[in-house]
């Protein structure tokens, strides 16, 4: 049986970080994204060695346009299954007009 698939966003530090290793130690699979990729990939080691779980990795900025969608196509051509979302990228305020 495979294992549930987490997508965790902001997964380099902070909230993201911990909710990262909140779910490998639950045995959830996981796909970790956020900018800065020798961050994602020392976190990836980590958690395959810790949890022996599954954990691909995708380093982009979520701010710049297309971004997502680069993120769904990487799921989609590594044939990840994504059952849970943790959208934690982002920071600031919108103001409306």
């Amino acid at each position: 049986m495979e294992n549930t698939t987490a997508l965790i966003t902001g997964a380099s530090g902070g909230l993201g970080l911990e909710f990262a290793h909140l779910c490998a130690q639950d045995g959830y699979d996981l796909v970790l994204a956020a900018r800065n990729e020798n961050k994602l990939n020392q976190i990836k080691k980590e958690l395959e060695e810790k949890y022996h779980i599954s954990v691909s990795v995708f380093a982009v900025d979520l701010s710049k346009k297309d971004s997502a969608l680069d993120l769904y196509r990487f799921t989609k051509e590594h044939d990840l299954s994504i059952e849970i979302l943790i959208n934690n990228a982002g920071f600031g305020l919108a103001q409306c007009q």
